[in-house]
């Protein structure tokens, strides 16, 4: 009798394990979820500094990025050079006064977000933060790409 009830209470325990995994795993909904950071918050002066990067993620090879304030004056990119300009960016004006602002956008994945961040941490990139491109940025953005 003790055996059999022993079983029963395993055996439910294991129905409720692999049941609990599966609604958790194959039902759930990936959520979007927003990167805040209230100890990387910049001042509008600092982010327009010249030793600043913005670096707006178009998709997972290309890339758009700018110096200081001079949106107009980027430059477009492909993955296999960004490494080369992070590089750079950090001998040029050092670990302590680089700063790359990373910008992604709807047609980057989340693979691509998480490849820079690792770039970041392999170059040593001490400063780097990330938000979303602004209303400016986008719309440029868009007037580029009807030139291509």
């Amino acid at each position: 009798m003790k055996i059999r009830t022993l079983l029963f209470i395993v055996l439910g325990i294991i129905v409720l394990s692999i049941s609990w995994f599966y609604f958790n795993v194959f039902l759930a909904e990936p959520t979007k979820n927003k990167l805040v950071s209230d100890t990387q918050k910049l001042s509008q002066q600092e982010t327009a500094a010249a030793s600043t990067l913005h670096l707006i993620l178009l998709s997972d090879t290309n890339f758009y990025y700018y110096t200081g304030s001079e949106l107009a004056a980027g430059k477009r990119i492909v993955k296999d050079k960004l490494q080369a300009l992070i590089e750079v960016q950090r001998k040029d004006l050092g670990d302590k006064k680089s700063l790359i602002v990373i910008k992604p956008t709807i047609n980057a994945s989340y693979q691509c977000v998480v490849g820079i961040l690792d770039m970041m941490t392999t170059n040593r990139i001490e400063r780097y933060v990330m938000q979303e491109p602004e209303p400016a940025e986008l719309k440029l953005l868009n007037e580029l790409q009807k030139q291509y």
